[in-house]
């Protein structure tokens, strides 16, 4: 549950940080956050951050779930964030 829960907050950190850089405000929820996402053409990102936030944030780290739909999302976010960082600034 901890794991789920310190790799959503990774994407998290990573989108707000993707955000910024587009000149956005950094959004105060989940919601703005998608939207904002959307809004700088990253729906890659908005739609694995919804699944993030389903899987890791509500079902594994709430309801203490590892199943295999908690275990691919950790895998699929893992990908994208190590993608994400070797891309140059």
């Amino acid at each position: 549950a901890v794991a789920c829960e310190t790799v959503f907050h990774g994407l998290i950190e990573l989108v707000d940080l993707l955000i910024e850089r587009a000149g956005r405000k950094v959004p105060e929820n989940h919601d703005q956050r998608r939207e904002a996402l959307e809004d700088i053409g990253r729906i890659d990102l908005a739609n694995l951050h919804t699944e993030a936030f389903q899987a890791l944030h509500i079902s594994g780290y709430y309801s203490q779930r590892t199943g295999r739909f908690q275990q691919d999302v950790l895998r699929r976010v893992t990908e994208a964030v190590e993608r994400e960082v070797a891309k140059p600034a």
